[in-house]
């Protein structure tokens, strides 16, 4: 089994490498347009302490969010705190994709820390199933929001256009 899973990853690498068609002969200079690209925007100050602070201010909202979720149903004195440093460290967690959408495994991570950290599997994976639901809610919202606010602008350029 492992030979044949093997021999179906490997081929195809080989047949990239050695094959009469060489798409990676174009690779040197792709990377050398990236690095150019990235040394272009690092060198825009501005929008990378713009960026810089946004995600600063993302982090801090996710761990005010879990702390206060994880507080209310822990029930525990150090509650938010606890809660914000899970969210913290299942954050690390989550940069390893294993399913879609790390279904389940970010749910059972936040689940094990907890218990690590004192409380039941259920508050655990309870805490991390509706910060995930209240995620996509408020994504979901979002994009609804923005798909109606364009559509009106959409609809007003159109009655514009045909006045003119």
């Amino acid at each position: 089994f492992w030979v044949f899973g093997g021999g179906l990853t490997l081929g195809p690498v080989l047949v990239l490498l050695f094959g009469a068609n060489r798409p990676m002969a174009g690779l040197s200079a792709r990377f050398a347009a990236f690095v150019e690209s990235w040394a272009r925007l690092v060198r825009q100050r501005r929008l990378m302490v713009s960026v810089a602070a946004l995600l600063a201010l993302r982090s801090a909202a996710s761990f005010l969010g879990f702390g206060v979720l994880f507080a209310a149903l822990a029930g525990t004195i150090n509650g938010f705190l606890v809660g914000g440093v899970l969210d913290a460290l299942s954050m690390i967690l989550r940069v390893v994709t294993i399913t879609p959408g790390n279904l389940g495994v970010y749910e059972w991570s936040v689940a094990g820390l907890g218990r690590g950290a004192g409380v039941s599997l259920a508050i655990g994976l309870a805490c991390a199933a509706l910060y995930r639901a209240a995620g996509i809610l408020g994504v979901g919202m979002t994009g609804i929001v923005s798909v109606l606010a364009l559509g009106a602008g959409r609809a007003r350029r159109a009655s514009r256009d045909e006045e003119a």
